[in-house]
C-alpha cells in the first residue's frame, strides 16, 4: 500500500507477486496486481488491463452476492467501458454496483486507485459521480434524476447551509465520517454545484424548460459564468428555440475556451456547438464550416497524443472495441465519432448526398441503435436517386416533350418524347446488402429504422412523479403536464420523446411507401400509405404524401375508382411539417413554453429544415389535381381529364411540370382535336412547330 502511494510500482508489484504465491486464488490480490501493472504502464495498457479484469471476473463465483470488493472489480471494468465509449456495456456492469454504491464510497481506498483516477478526483465520492455521469452519457436522464434525488435525500440535513437557494439542503456533518471526517462548507457547496449541473443536463435532455431554467439560475448565482455553465446556458437557449442568443452565449467568453485541463478540447466542443446552432438557424453551409474547424481541432488533438506517446492507433478504433495505447483520460477525449455523425447530417442539408451517406455509414458502427440515423441514410439514398420534384419544371425537361421531327413538307411529322418515366426505370437490380447509396439499401435502412423504434429498449418516464423531494415553492412551484412520456434511444443525441417518435414513424412510413413504389411493390406501398394515414399524430405534409402514394399504388393495381376518390384536392387543407392542432402538445405544455419565452425572443422556427416541393398549399392542390386528371385519362373519361388538367395548370404555378405538356397533347389527340394540338405545340414549342392552323 505504502509503495503504491509513493508510486514505486516495481516494488509494489514485487510484493504482490510474493502474495500471489501464498494466495494464488485470492481475487483481491489479483485485482490489486492488475491495477498496479496498469499504473506502471502510465495508464496506457488499457487492453491488457481489460483482459486482466475479464479474467478475474470469470474466476469469481457469479452466484455470490456482490460485496464491496467484488464491486470494485466491476467498477474498474465499467470505467474502461465508459472511456472506450461502450456506454451501454458500462451501464449494464454498473447496474450491479449501484445497490452497494454507498458502501463502495465509504471503503474505496488507494489500494484500488483506478477507481479514483478514472472517475475523477474532485471529491472522495467518485463512484457516485461516475454513476450520475454514466446515466447522463448513456442517455438515461430519468434514472439519473432518480439517482440524484436518492443520494441528495440520503445526504440531506436541515442544519447545513444551502449554496444559494432555500430549496437546497446540505450534506450531513457525519456523512461517511469513517472515511473523510466532517466536510467543509466549500465541499458541501461544490457537492451541490455538481448535483445541479447534472440536474440541468437531465432537464435539458428531457426538454423540461422550467425546471432547467430554475436549476440554471442556481448555478449562475452560486459560481457565475464558468465554461461548463456557459455551454449549459447555450444549450438551454437552443432548446427554447432562441438560436441567436445561444450563439451569443458561446461567443461571450472566448478567453475561457483557451484554458484546457484535459479531456475533450474546449474549442472542439465550441465549434461543434456552433455548427449545431447554425444548422437550427437554417444555415447548413455555415454549420459545415464550423464542423470542419471542429474536425481539424480534433485531428490536431489526436496527432498531439500520437506525438507524445508515439502510437499510431486511431481513436476511431474505439467503435470496434480496440483501445489505443493512450492515457486513460485521453481515450474519450477525441470526439471523432460524434463529429462524423454531425458532419453527415450537415452534408445532407447542404445537398452533398453521397458524401453525407459516407459519413453516416461510418457512424453506424457506433450508433446503430439510432432510428434517425437509419432514416437519414435512407434519405441520402433517395436523394441520390432523385433530388427534387423541381427537376420536372426545368427547360431541358420541357424540350424533351417534342423529341424530334422527321420528313418535310406535308409529310413532316413530330416525334413525341418517351416521357419522364424513362429516368426512373430500375434497369439494374442492386443487392440491398451492399452499403451503397441505392434504393435497395434504402429499403434495408428503413427496415432497421422501424426495428429500432419498436425495440424494447425504451425509457418510460413518469413526469408526474416528484423529481426533487427537497425542493420548495421558492421557484414558483414548478408543475409538469399530467402525462407519461416514453423515450427511444437515439445516440449521440438525446432520447426521443413520444411526440418525436410519432413524427419519426410517419417519416419512415412515408419513405417506405415511396421506395416500394420505386420497386413496383404496389401492394406494399399501399399498405404503408394506409398505415401512415392511420397514425394518430400525422402532419399535413405526411398526410398529403400518403394520399398521393396511395393513389399511385391504386392506379397501378387497376383500382382507378378508389384512386379517384382518394385524389380529392378539397381534403388537403394543410401541408405543414408539424402535426395538426388536435395532435399538438397539451395546453399546459404550450403555455409553459410560451411563458418561458420572452417577448423580445423570436418564436421557434417550425419550417421544414430542407425546402421541398410543392412549397405551398395552392401548388400542392395543383399537383393533386393533375394526378386526378391523369386518373380520369387512364379510365377513358377525357372530358373530365381535360377539365381537371386546366384547373391544375392555374394552381401548379409556372413553369409548368413537363408532365402536363405530355398529358395535354395526349388528351387532345384522343379527342381528335388535331388543330388544338398544332396550336398548343406552336405556342409552347415554336421551334418545332409548323405555321398555326386556323
Amino acid at each position: 500500500m505504502n509503495e503504491f502511494k509513493c508510486r514505486n510500482y516495481v516494488i509494489c508489484l514485487a510484493l504482490l507477486d510474493s502474495l500471489c504465491t501464498t494466495r494464488s486464488h485470492d481475487h483481491k490480490v489479483m485485482l490489486n496486481k492488475a491495477v498496479a501493472e496498469y499504473y506502471k504502464s502510465n495508464l496506457t495498457k488499457a487492453n491488457d488491463f481489460r483482459l486482466a479484469l475479464n479474467d478475474i471476473s470469470s474466476k469469481v463465483n457469479s452466484d455470490e452476492v456482490y460485496d464491496v470488493t467484488q464491486s470494485l472489480l466491476l467498477y474498474n471494468l465499467a470505467i474502461l467501458h465508459y472511456h472506450s465509449r461502450q456506454y451501454q456495456a458500462a451501464y449494464s456492469v454498473m447496474e450491479k454496483v449501484i445497490p452497494v454504491i454507498v458502501d463502495l464510497c465509504k471503503t474505496m481506498c488507494p489500494a484500488l486507485p483506478a477507481c479514483t483516477t478514472i472517475a475523477g478526483s474532485f471529491f472522495p465520492y467518485e463512484p457516485t459521480y461516475f454513476v450520475c455521469d454514466l446515466h447522463v452519457t448513456a442517455l438515461q436522464p430519468d434514472k439519473a434524476l432518480a439517482f440524484l434525488s436518492q443520494i441528495e435525500n440520503d445526504g440531506a440535513s436541515s442544519d447545513a447551509r444551502p449554496i444559494s437557494s432555500d430549496r437546497d439542503e446540505g450534506l450531513k456533518e457525519d456523512t461517511w465520517n469513517s472515511r473523510t471526517g466532517a466536510l467543509s462548507q466549500d465541499k458541501r457547496d461544490s457537492w451541490k454545484f455538481v448535483i445541479y449541473q447534472y440536474r440541468t443536463r437531465c432537464y435539458l435532455m428531457l426538454k423540461l424548460i422550467k425546471l432547467a431554467k430554475s436549476s440554471l439560475k442556481v448555478l449562475l448565482s452560486s459560481t457565475g459564468m464558468t465554461v461548463g455553465i456557459m455551454f449549459l446556458k447555450s444549450q438551454f437557449e437552443l432548446v427554447r428555440g432562441n438560436c441567436q442568443k445561444a450563439a451569443r452565449v458561446l461567443n461571450s467568453a472566448p478567453d475561457l475556451l483557451t484554458s484546457q485541463t484535459g479531456g475533450t478540447p474546449l474549442l472542439v466542443m465550441y465549434y461543434n456547438d456552433m455548427a449545431v446552432i447554425h444548422l437550427h438557424m437554417r444555415k447548413p453551409n455555415l454549420a459545415l464550416h464550423y464542423l470542419r474547424e471542429a474536425v481539424e481541432r480534433n485531428s490536431a488533438y489526436e496527432n498531439e497524443i500520437r506525438r507524445i506517446f508515439g502510437k499510431e492507433s486511431d481513436a476511431s478504433d474505439l467503435s470496434r472495441g480496440i483501445l489505443p495505447e493512450w492515457p486513460l483520460q485521453s481515450l474519450s477525449g477525441s470526439q471523432y465519432c460524434t463529429l462524423v455523425y454531425n458532419l453527415g447530417i450537415t452534408l445532407l442539408h447542404c445537398g452533398h448526398f453521397q458524401r453525407a451517406f459516407d459519413c453516416l455509414l461510418e457512424s453506424v458502427q457506433l450508433y446503430g441503435t439510432n432510428p434517425r440515423l437509419w432514416l437519414r441514410l435512407a434519405e441520402c439514398c433517395a436523394m441520390v436517386h432523385r433530388q427534387s420534384n423541381e427537376e420536372d419544371r426545368q427547360l431541358s425537361k420541357k424540350m424533351e416533350v417534342i423529341e424530334r421531327s422527321v420528313g418535310s413538307g406535308v409529310h413532316r411529322k413530330l416525334v413525341i418524347g418517351c416521357g419522364l418515366g424513362k429516368d426512373h426505370i430500375n434497369s439494374t437490380v442492386e443487392s440491398g446488402a451492399m452499403p451503397m447509396a441505392t434504393m435497395e439499401f434504402a429499403q434495408l435502412c428503413l427496415d432497421n429504422a422501424l426495428s429500432c423504434l419498436d425495440s424494447p429498449n425504451k425509457i418510460s418516464y413518469d413526469v408526474t412523479a416528484p423529481i426533487n423531494s427537497t425542493s420548495s415553492k421558492q421557484d414558483g412551484d414548478v408543475r409538469m403536464p399530467q402525462s407519461s412520456s416514453v423515450f427511444v434511444q437515439a445516440p449521440p443525441g438525446n432520447p426521443l420523446p413520444a411526440e418525436e417518435v410519432a413524427n419519426l414513424r410517419c417519416s419512415i412510413l412515408a419513405l417506405k411507401s415511396y421506395v416500394s413504389l420505386y420497386h413496383h411493390d404496389y401492394l406494399v406501398a399501399l399498405a404503408y400509405a394506409e398505415e401512415l394515414l392511420r397514425q394518430p399524430r400525422v402532419s399535413g405534409a405526411h398526410k398529403y404524401l400518403a394520399h398521393m402514394y396511395k393513389a399511385e399504388a391504386l392506379v397501378a393495381l387497376d383500382r382507378i375508382g378508389d384512386a379517384i376518390q382518394n385524389l380529392n384536392p378539397d381534403n388537403i387543407t394543410d401541408i405543414g411539417v408539424t402535426p395538426s392542432a388536435e395532435s399538438s402538445p397539451s395546453p399546459v405544455e404550450r403555455s409553459d413554453k410560451n411563458s418561458e419565452r420572452g417577448n423580445s425572443e423570436p418564436p421557434e422556427d417550425k419550417r421544414a429544415a430542407y425546402p421541398w416541393s410543392p412549397k405551398d398549399l395552392t401548388q400542392a392542390k395543383g399537383i393533386m389535381t393533375y394526378n386526378l386528371a391523369a386518373a380520369y385519362a387512364i379510365r377513358g373519361d377525357y372530358e373530365k381529364a381535360s377539365l381537371y388538367l386546366s384547373k391544375s395548370k392555374t394552381l401548379a404555378g409556372m413553369p409548368l411540370p413537363a408532365h402536363m405538356y405530355y398529358l395535354k397533347i395526349y388528351l387532345e389527340l384522343m379527342q381528335g382535336h388535331r388543330k388544338n394540338v398544332q396550336n398548343f405545340i406552336k405556342d409552347n414549342f415554336g421551334h418545332m412547330a409548323v405555321n398555326r392552323l386556323v
